[in-house]
């Protein structure tokens, strides 16, 4: 899944945030790359719409 992300960031020259889920790890994820194509982290959502999102919240931290 990254390898597409990661040659669009660095041809173009831009940061990217990635939305995406994981089946083995519940939550609202989002994967951050930055212009020379290398993965900075993942940042799991931490404010949820009630309802609509049944996840476990994030804890606000971006993981690298």
């Amino acid at each position: 899944m990254e390898a597409p992300w990661s040659q669009l960031a660095r041809h173009d020259r831009v940061w990217l945030v990635i939305p995406f889920r994981d089946r083995d790890r519940p939550g609202n994820r989002a994967a951050v790359v930055d212009s020379t194509g290398q993965k900075r982290g993942e940042y799991t959502k931490y404010h949820l719409v009630p309802l609509a999102e049944p996840y476990p919240p994030g804890d606000g931290a971006l993981r690298s």
